[in-house]
């Protein structure tokens, strides 16, 4: 069962809710001055809460977890907290009263009104003080700046010491990914490779979907996409330390065999990024040392446990799996020959063809690869992305592409969060 809010450690409760509740006092401070203000903070505030919400529930029946609870916690009591200091501040202003000048400076200010051609001879000069919100505002404002730094110092970064591993928060930032390539294939099944596992700072995790066993496969790779709460993100954390994934980096190459795959390991976390690659995992040699044998047992372990998370994971801490829509889309042009094909099809009646459905010839794509420049690479968005996705959803992976009389084969792969469009 997943700890409940007080079983947090008492570090992270009290960074959490100190941040909480002074960012949400200078809200309450400014959202009580004038009315443009009210309106820009309310939906600042409303907007803060619909993020919080759709991040720690998610949409796919994600558990409210605690970290909802301790901003949600911390909002009210930082608004109920801002509003009591304004009302403080405002009952030691004195009312305006009237207040009679003296002689000689109502003589003067007689004088003045005189000349906008009022009569006020004989009568004394009555000054009202101002009370003006705005005013209240300005004289409150030195504490906003401490109140902020207080939040920021609080709701920034990953859980520190006591609070569990450190880790980024960005929904762009890599926290622990898993990859594995090379061996013996044909270069387009090296152009397209995806990593096995990937989980971002925000608990985004894509995988590889489920693969078609008829050959050739499909052009378009599949992939999957599930959110995993803190919790879920700590437990994972946990388990890579635990299979050594920390320290220095790491190669274990001893192994017999020629022409395996390597699985390379990369976790973020404590200020820190560790690779570790494996040839072979899932491999072992004799002549290893036993620590090594051990070392890759962990590893091909925990890679069970990140493909398999519902069986392992807190309850609650990971949501249902759905397609994966990528917005950029890689391609990796290849020349070939009108017979085209990988060699691995039994279809006498040869590969599929298809014509090349943007403008321009696919020779002139991209750019060449550094180390291959008979290989182009190119990416693909926005209206441009939906055009080649109809044409690729019909194709596979030995397709070959007509484009202004010449034949090519294509690799298509799918950009992750983040990820550059080519290698370099």
């Amino acid at each position: 069962m997943a700890p409940t809010l007080w079983e947090f450690p008492r570090t992270l409760q009290s960074v959490q809710l100190v941040g909480n509740v002074v960012l949400h006092m200078a809200i309450a401070v400014l959202a009580w001055g004038p009315r443009l203000w009210k309106r820009i903070l309310a939906g600042c505030l409303a907007l803060y809460f619909t993020v919080e919400f759709l991040q720690y529930v998610g949409l796919e029946g994600v558990a409210v977890t605690n970290d909802l609870l301790l901003n949600m916690l911390g909002a009210v009591t930082g608004i109920v907290l801002g509003t009591l200091l304004l009302r403080v501040l405002r009952s030691g202003e004195p009312h305006a009263r009237p207040s009679t000048s003296s002689p000689g400076r109502n003589t003067d200010r007689r004088k003045q009104t005189s000349r906008r051609g009022g009569n006020t001879a004989g009568l004394p000069f009555v000054e009202y003080p101002m009370r003006s919100s705005r005013f209240r505002l300005v004289r409150s404002m030195p504490i906003v700046p401490v109140l902020l730094a207080g939040a920021c110092a609080g709701l920034t970064g990953g859980r520190g010491e006591g609070g569990g591993i450190d880790h980024p928060r960005g929904p762009n930032d890599l926290v622990l990914q898993v990859h594995s390539g090379g061996g013996f294939v044909p270069i387009v099944w090296h152009l397209r490779e995806l990593p096995l596992f990937s989980l971002y700072g925000d608990g985004r995790v894509i995988t590889q979907g489920p693969q078609s066993a008829i050959y050739p496969p499909p052009a378009l790779p599949s992939l999957v996409e599930r959110r995993v709460s803190d919790e879920g993100i700590q437990a994972i954390l946990q388990a890579a330390q635990d299979a050594g994934l920390r320290g220095s980096d790491r190669q274990l190459e001893v192994l017999e065999a020629t022409d395996l795959p390597t699985t390379t390991f990369m976790v973020v976390a404590d200020g820190q990024r560790h690779r570790t690659s494996v040839y072979g995992l899932g491999e072992f040699s004799e002549s290893a040392p036993a620590a090594e044998r051990e070392a890759r047992q962990r590893l091909f372990e925990f890679q069970s446990q990140l493909l398999d998370l519902e069986s392992w994971l807190p309850q609650g801490s990971v949501s249902r799996d759905r397609p994966h829509e990528y917005e950029r889309l890689s391609l990796f042009i290849v020349p070939t020959s009108e017979s085209g094909g990988l060699g691995g099809t039994e279809d006498q009646s040869g590969p599929t063809r298809k014509d090349w459905p943007l403008p321009g010839p696919l020779s002139a794509f991209g750019k060449p690869l550094p180390k291959t420049p008979d290989i182009r690479c190119g990416m693909v968005q926005g209206p441009e992305l939906r055009e080649v996705l109809a044409a690729a959803g019909e194709a596979n992976l030995e397709t070959i592409w007509r484009s202004e009389k010449e034949v090519h084969l294509i690799a298509f792969r799918p950009l992750l969060l983040a990820e550059p469009a080519c290698p370099t």
